[in-house]
């Protein structure tokens, strides 16, 4: 198991408890940055391992695809919409929506 998937593994939960209903993946990602910043920075770091150009986009894609992977048991549902908003680089892009069960 990656340290990102174990990290994950023990603070998804929480941080979605804390989300309102609908969440986007982008509302997930600044939750755990804002409330768990030096393990974010290690996931970046273990993502920077195998994504050498791109670390930040490796990081939430693989945060992205946790949600998915484990979305029974963290008890949310991936809607079929996605919304734009600015990421951290300023940039306008789409960001999956969720729903709390």
């Amino acid at each position: 198991m990656s340290f990102i998937t174990e990290s994950l593994q023990k603070k998804a939960s929480a941080i979605i408890a804390e989300l309102p209903t609908q969440f986007s993946t982008r509302l997930f990602i600044w939750k755990l940055a804002d409330e768990h910043e030096h393990d974010y920075i290690e996931m970046l770091i273990a993502a920077t391992k195998t994504e050498k150009t791109r670390s930040f986009h490796s990081l939430h894609a693989q945060i992205g695809t946790y949600l998915l992977d484990h979305s029974d048991e963290l008890g949310i549902i991936k809607l079929d919409i996605r919304e734009k908003n600015v990421n951290p680089f300023g940039r306008i892009t789409e960001s999956q929506l969720w729903e709390k069960l």
